[in-house]
């Protein structure tokens, strides 16, 4: 079955990238990351995947549904209405309880970096973009992962998507989880949440 993921702050690509490109054939990926340049993402995707793989160098606050659906139209020739997965893996430096220093935030979460409040807008403008993607492909799964950590449930975008029936806040350790997928690799006590 073809299905085309977008996967938001890519970063290595071997998380959803990986993993759809890896257990299926049809798969199509458009990664995009503000950080990091196309060639060290495409280093980190095994040859093999590289051809159904796109890259497109932009902070995700600037993926709207407009972007998404002019890549996939150039390069697979289907629409935003065919996207079967929307995945962000959303900066969590800020979010991080590996912050002990408390120069990202104040003790009750709100912002108190630049990069923080940066990091806070990056997220409210994707989450607009998501729900703006999800009326024009309802049946497209989306998923926001970060790291277990004091704040990220309980940012305001966060908290008004855990109001809506629709969506769901669980807790998984990749260290539980990991599998044959993951490069038969220790993975370190790394508990996730994942906003779906």
């Amino acid at each position: 079955r073809n299905t085309f993921v977008v996967d938001g702050c890519c970063g290595t690509a071997t998380s959803a990238t990986l993993f759809h490109l890896m257990t299926n054939r049809y798969a199509r990926v458009i990664g995009v990351d503000r950080d990091k340049p196309e060639s060290w993402v495409r280093h980190h995707i095994p040859e093999r995947f590289r051809n159904r793989f796109v890259f497109v160098s932009e902070d995700m606050a600037s993926v709207t549904p407009a972007v998404v659906d002019r890549v996939m139209r150039a390069e697979w020739g289907v629409g935003l209405e065919c996207l079967s997965h929307f995945h962000d893996s959303h900066p969590c430096t800020t979010l991080s309880r590996a912050d002990r220093s408390g120069q990202h935030r104040h003790p009750d979460g709100r912002p108190k970096s630049d990069t923080a409040i940066l990091d806070d807008a990056v997220l409210e403008a994707t989450v607009r973009n998501v729900e703006a993607i999800l009326r024009t492909s309802p049946n497209c799964l989306v998923t926001i992962e970060n790291p277990f950590g004091p704040w990220f449930a309980d940012l305001p975008v966060v908290r008004r998507l855990r109001a809506d029936p629709r969506w769901h806040l669980m807790i998984g350790s990749y260290c539980k989880l990991a599998g044959l997928l993951d490069g038969g690799r220790s993975w370190p006590q790394k508990h996730t949440y994942v906003l779906a």
